[in-house]
């Protein structure tokens, strides 16, 4: 985020507080200030449409047979696909992003690629990075405005 220079607002949202102090502190450590919000995705920052240059979502991606039931789970249990979080954001993306703005999501092979690229019909997603990590198979999805 430094090498975005000065005017740059970077902004974190989480439903766990633990999370978000952590965030916090990452943050101070690196040199960069990181304003957060508790609350679930993108709920209550209306005024912030069409107005994110950059969005980056690591959700709860691990496939569970249950919905999260507590705060611990929802670090990483995503529900029976693996995509509880991300179903619930995607159709909200387009309207955040600026007309030049970007989204960057963490996905699971097992989260259906081919499906997530194609899930927001107003982008276009292109797999940015591909990578193992001990036994995840893990992709960074990158999706930006289609161009008229």
């Amino acid at each position: 985020m430094k090498a975005l220079g000065g005017n740059v607002t970077s902004l974190a949202t989480d439903y766990n507080p633990d999370a978000l102090d952590c965030t916090v502190e990452t943050g101070r450590l690196n040199g960069v200030k990181i304003e957060v919000v508790r609350t679930d995705l993108d709920n209550g920052l209306d005024h912030l449409e069409n107005k994110v240059d950059i969005l980056l979502f690591n959700p709860p991606y691990v496939p569970t047979e249950d919905d999260p039931k507590n705060d611990l789970e929802r670090c990483w249990a995503g529900g029976p696909n693996g995509r509880g979080a991300v179903d619930r954001l995607l159709p909200r993306v387009s309207k955040l992003l600026s007309e030049k703005g970007v989204f960057y999501l963490v996905a699971l092979h097992s989260n259906n690629i081919p499906a997530l690229l194609t899930a927001c019909p107003d982008l276009v997603g292109s797999v940015a990075m591909e990578r193992r990590c001990g036994i995840e198979h893990l992709y960074i999805l990158k999706y930006t405005r289609k161009q008229i």
